[in-house]
């Protein structure tokens, strides 16, 4: 998986250049980049609208179906999904977590995002103090042992 997983990532980063900026990796790719022991299944994006809507250009050729989210969810974001190389790619512009006091931007919450280089090629994402913050806001089961493993 990792092998594939590394793969997906460089042919992504390829395919995205013209947009430098304005988007980070998150979930279990960005925990994988750190070290962490996890197995990731696919690549999480976390970008604005506006990049959002540039990565639906750039990425047509690989896109697959997506669910249209909506203000009952748990999340509602600018979402479209890809495959490259074989690994799923989300893309997630804008993305509100829905708390029981508010809808939480996510993309404000990360404070120091870092860089990690892997085949000769950048990636934000972001810091473990972040990284905490963002699998706690979340509140899901499955994130529980990430939460656990991350404390």
């Amino acid at each position: 998986m990792t092998n594939d997983l590394v793969k997906a990532l460089s042919s992504l980063h390829d395919a995205l250049s013209p947009v430098s900026k304005n988007w980070m990796l998150i979930g279990t790719a960005s925990l994988y980049l750190q070290g962490f022991p996890v197995k990731p299944h696919d690549i999480d994006i976390l970008c604005d609208t506006a990049t959002a809507i540039k990565f639906e250009a750039l990425l047509s050729d690989h896109r697959i179906e997506t669910k249209i989210t909506s203000g009952e969810d748990k999340f509602i974001s600018r979402f479209s999904r890809y495959v490259i190389n074989g690994i799923a790619v989300e893309v997630m512009g804008d993305l509100l977590v829905n708390t029981p006091n508010e809808w939480v931007n996510l993309w404000e919450m990360i404070t120091e995002p870092q860089t990690i280089q892997l085949n000769g090629h950048n990636y934000f994402i972001p810091n473990i103090q972040d990284q905490k913050k963002i699998y706690a806001l979340f509140g899901r089961q499955k994130d529980q042992p990430i939460l656990a493993m991350l404390s």
